[in-house]
């Protein structure tokens, strides 16, 4: 008889079924018992000095035993072997498990997808009828459908809601997890140590039998046996709790598997179809913990613990009223693919310090300073320039503000990130191969190092200006940056490419150092040119309208770059040529610069 697919190949795993799917969660209580009983049987033979016989004739009762020294090294040596496989054993099983939190968090993953792919279908659908409404002038028509758009969005926001509760469930499995491993590798070491111990004074005892010829006599084994009853005592005693340790986390992993099922069965169970017509929404498409708010459109998250207020409140941040559906489904599919990322990584929770970095260190990487630029209008875009570019505009900037002088260098990134993530290595070269998110994780960081309060506020890949009062680094909008490569109201490029920019002609196909190319007029470095550099806004079209303090549209699925890289040919570098890319891509031409209001006062990054 064939198994189930994912059926292990060990007996005792128990099968948990999810989203349609059996899963097998690994057991290991059998071979944990076996070795625990072991060990105790080992040690009291050592601590009594005696070994039990069987009995004789099958039913003869026989006295124990006495061991010699030679014999009671050999215990103890099984004592501590025991010791190490049980510890081998929960490895095994706690790998095992933070595997299937992995399988199980991509089943969620993939049941969302294919079920906002159908709303965004069903949307696409519904803006094509809503385009014929408009034509022919059909108010009722175009009513119901707005109506049917609010009632799509509630749909992402209970898909939202149970994949996003499910994948929080999962979080606190791997962190679960991940603390019984750690405290697995904190026994493990002392147990290795004492292995090592043991183990020349093994040799040495066998040495010192060969040289003296010592024969198996009573004083001999009460010189030898204090010692390894110390060596069983000092192995058994760290595992003393774990047993009791590793049931609890047992109990947790088991308990949070099911309220994972609990949240993905309403998952599964949501649909269009379950959305009745006159605007109310079937209880089946609710989320636990969710109540239908009869004034309003959509549901409101209704939290019954902190988990649930952790979700509702990414819930909220990811999907407004009045959004466009695909926008909200786009966002909450980027959320849900960070959240999957983190536990592959098997990341139970986002670092929130920063890496310890010198003054030194910092300021040395900081040593092309910030450039104070003054508020003022500039003429942004082009009109002779590509589609993205048009039409050319008026925005005005009323705020100053300090723009660092070159990119983030490789050294200043690591000092306090702790990682380096670059293709191209080396000190003074800029950093690249870094998303949109870790750009703006870097800054907080960078704000925390210099006693400024933080610029953002992040959840997942849900990114909030973090208020007025925050004066910590931020990226640079995108008029801010073009008006910084302009020099105010200079023009696309401010002298000959080869001379203020690392390109594809001039670069050997790398990242060069940065400053190493005449700055702008403001004393700007590697504006163009080098790496393409992550602006703040969502990418969109222009509007073709006199602006003030612009800060890009409110939402979209990728995020502004500007400026050109080394990879770059001539044509697609100067002031107004656009890029764009999704803000948890990644690539070897890519990097940023850091800014900050000069004022205090925060230019909003949606």
């Amino acid at each position: 008889m064939s198994r189930p697919p994912g059926a292990p190949d060990s007996p005792g795993a128990e099968p948990i079924e999810i989203l349609g799917k059996t899963f097998f969660v690994p057991c290991a209580e059998r071979a944990f018992a076996d070795c625990s009983e072991s060990i105790l049987r080992r040690a009291a033979a050592v601590q009594g000095r005696e070994i039990s016989r069987p009995p004789a004739l099958g039913f003869l009762p026989r006295a124990p035993r006495k061991l010699d020294a030679t014999e009671l090294y050999e215990e103890v040596a099984r004592v501590l072997d025991d010791c190490e496989e049980l510890l081998r054993e929960l490895r095994r099983r706690t790998d095992a498990r933070l595997g299937l939190v992995e399988k199980i968090a991509r089943t969620v993953q993939e049941e969302l997808q294919a079920k906002t792919t159908h709303l965004v279908a069903l949307e696409n659908e519904r803006r094509a009828l809503g385009e014929e409404a408009r034509r022919h002038d059909d108010r009722a028509l175009s009513d119901r459908v707005a109506a049917q758009g609010d009632r799509l969005l509630a749909a992402v926001r209970g898909l939202a809601w149970a994949a996003l509760l499910a994948l929080r469930k999962l979080e606190l499995a791997t962190a679960a997890m991940t603390a019984l491993m750690k405290d697995l590798r904190s026994r493990s070491d002392p147990l290795a140590e004492l292995r090592g111990r043991f183990d020349r004074d093994r040799r040495a005892f066998a040495l010192e039998r060969r040289i003296g010829g010592l024969e198996r006599a009573a004083p001999d084994l009460e010189r030898a046996a204090p010692p390894l009853e110390a060596v069983v005592r000092e192995a058994i005693a760290p595992l003393d709790s774990l047993q009791d340790e590793a049931k609890h986390a047992d109990g947790v992993f088991h308990g949070l598997l099911r309220q994972v099922r609990e949240a993905t069965e309403r998952l599964r169970a949501a649909s269009a179809a379950s959305l009745l017509p006159g605007g109310e929404v079937h209880p089946v498409a609710l989320p636990v913990g969710l109540k239908l708010d009869r004034g309003a459109p959509c549901v409101t998250p209704a939290p019954t613990d902190d988990d649930e207020e952790d979700v509702a409140f990414d819930v909220a941040l990811a999907v407004s009223d009045g959004e466009l559906v695909d926008v909200a489904v786009g966002r909450i599919l980027a959320l849900t693919r960070e959240r999957v990322a983190a536990l592959d990584d098997r990341l139970p929770a986002a670092p929130t310090g920063i890496r310890p970095a010198s003054s030194s260190v910092v300021a040395r990487a900081l040593a092309h300073g910030f450039v104070r630029l003054p508020a003022g209008a500039f003429l942004m875009g082009s009109n002779d320039g590509g589609f993205d570019e048009r039409p050319a505009h008026t925005v005005t900037l009323t705020r100053p503000f300090d723009v660092l002088g070159a990119p983030v260098t490789q050294e200043l990134y690591e000092a306090l990130a702790g990682e380096n993530p670059s293709r191209f290595r080396g000190r003074d070269l800029p950093v690249e191969n870094v998303s949109w998110f870790a750009a703006v994780a870097f800054c907080n960081r960078l704000s925390m190092a210099a006693g400024l309060t933080p610029a953002y506020e992040i959840r997942g890949d849900i990114v909030r200006w973090a208020g007025a009062e925050a004066a910590g680094f931020r990226l640079l909008s995108e008029a801010e940056w073009e008006y910084a490569c302009r020099a105010g109201t200079g023009p696309e490029r401010s002298g000959e490419l080869d001379r203020i920019a690392w390109s594809a002609a001039n670069s050997g196909g790398r990242t060069q150092p940065v400053a190493t190319r005449e700055a702008n007029a403001w004393g700007l470095y590697d504006m163009l040119g080098n790496v393409w550099e992550w602006c703040a806004d969502w990418y969109g079209d222009y509007q073709g309208v006199a602006q003030i303090n612009p800060a890009g549209p409110s939402a979209g699925a990728r995020r502004v770059a500007r400026g050109g890289s080394w990879a770059t040919g001539a044509g697609g570098i100067g002031a107004a040529i656009r890029a764009c890319a999704a803000p948890g891509d990644c690539c070897h031409d890519r990097g940023f610069r850091v800014g900050r209001d000069a004022s205090g006062e925060a230019l909003e990054c949606a």
